[in-house]
């Protein structure tokens, strides 16, 4: 199966430099290498000094790179939609068809068409590996978060049910109201489906991982250790922490000295936070890593001799286990405190609230029916506490 690798970060800490480095020493090392930008912010053509499309295009032997054009893909998978709302607003003098088209583009489809443009790469097989370089922070966790929010909407919100639909259609022709046609309906099963299949993908810890790229500063290491616990609670495997722009040991003006001094306590408090990962480092530059030759050599001195294209570990942040007694959900999440979780239980299963991130875990059917008996942090890891079958 093809590997998704998510290079990802706060914006401004060179995840793209990394990402495309990684992407070329892995193609160097025999891999079939696709680099893919989501972020609407593309500059990975400016990094290889060559120009990249919504095809992959070759960027040297073993290695393709691509930049999501998200007015593309909504074009491609929601023209029946699109024609839909054209047509209920034709008659409207105050909606153009430039309006109509804004309003069917609902907020969040830009991902959903970038997830679905991973999901037809990954499908095809061309590749071994497919470098993400992910949206800052904040957007890619809404990017992994998608296919959940769909499957709410789809199983609670779709907005007519097939067989409904085709009975209730003569008549809503016969009185002229509007209805979407059966193209348009095909169309959000089509995409739904293929969300689910790649929500599937994202969440197998041995397909895909994120690797967390910061800069030695408070502020980016505070953000990491929270992507890391966002990113677990999502259910998907974190494999990794790199480094970057790290000051090499020289002798520095006063003032030079003293960011070297802050950067080495960041350093040391990285290596403590992030004990459990593999963390690399790489050193801050006197020129940009601009083009195919100066990529390859930072990408060999910050991976070495390591797999730049392995995922580095396998763990699922989230797991059932049997006790005697009942069973517990463990959940990853590193760095919590007592006062900054909560846990519900509902229809749709364990909503776990994080700070101001949130999930609902369904659960299996052997487990709704048994009582919530409580939770312990142990160890960075959440134990959800369930009783006995039918307790």
């Amino acid at each position: 199966m093809t590997r998704l690798l998510f290079l990802a970060g706060k914006g401004g800490v060179g995840k793209s430099t990394i990402a495309a480095a990684t992407a070329l020493l892995a193609a160097a090392r025999g891999r079939r290498v696709l680099v893919a930008s989501v972020d609407s912010a593309h500059n990975l053509g400016d990094l290889f000094e060559t120009r990249l499309g919504h095809l992959p295009t070759p960027v040297v032997e073993g290695l393709d790179g691509l930049e999501v054009d998200t007015n593309r893909e909504l074009a491609d998978h929601w023209h029946a939609v699109l024609d839909f709302v054209r047509l209920i607003s034709a008659n409207d003098p105050g909606v153009s068809s430039l309006v109509a088209e804004e309003c069917a583009v609902l907020p969040g489809l830009e991902e959903v068409f970038g997830l679905l443009r991973l999901q037809s790469i990954l499908a095809g097989g061309a590749y071994d590996l497919v470098v993400v370089d992910a949206p800052p922070t904040g957007d890619l966790l809404k990017f992994l978060r998608l296919p959940e929010v769909l499957r709410w909407f789809m199983d609670r919100c779709h907005p007519l049910d097939r067989g409904l639909a085709r009975r209730v259609r003569p008549l809503a022709e016969a009185l002229r109201w509007p209805m979407p046609p059966e193209e348009a309906l095909d169309e959000m099963d089509h995409w739904y489906q293929r969300v689910s299949d790649m929500g599937a993908r994202l969440a197998d810890p041995s397909q895909a991982a994120v690797r967390l790229v910061l800069t030695p500063e408070r502020v980016a290491l505070a953000e990491t250790r929270r992507a890391w616990a966002w990113t677990c609670l999502l259910g998907m495997n974190v494999d990794g922490v790199i480094l970057n722009r790290v000051l090499p040991g020289a002798a520095y003006p006063p003032a030079v000295a003293r960011w070297r001094e802050r950067q080495q306590e960041v350093l040391a408090d990285a290596a403590d936070s992030f004990a459990d990962l593999t963390v690399l480092s790489t050193f801050l530059r006197e020129q940009e890593v601009l083009g195919v030759d100066a990529l390859r050599e930072f990408g060999a001195a910050l991976y070495g001799e390591r797999d730049p294209g392995a995922i580095w570990t396998a763990e699922a942040p989230l797991r059932w286990e049997e006790r005697p007694d009942g069973a517990d959900l463990c959940i990853r999440l590193p760095f919590l405190k007592r006062d900054q979780f909560r846990l519900l239980t509902g229809r749709e299963g364990l909503t776990v609230v994080v700070g101001n991130q949130r999930r609902v875990i369904p659960l299996p059917a052997s487990v709704q029916r048994r009582d919530l008996r409580g939770a312990r942090y142990v160890d960075g890891w959440l134990r959800v506490e369930f009783g006995r079958r039918g307790s």
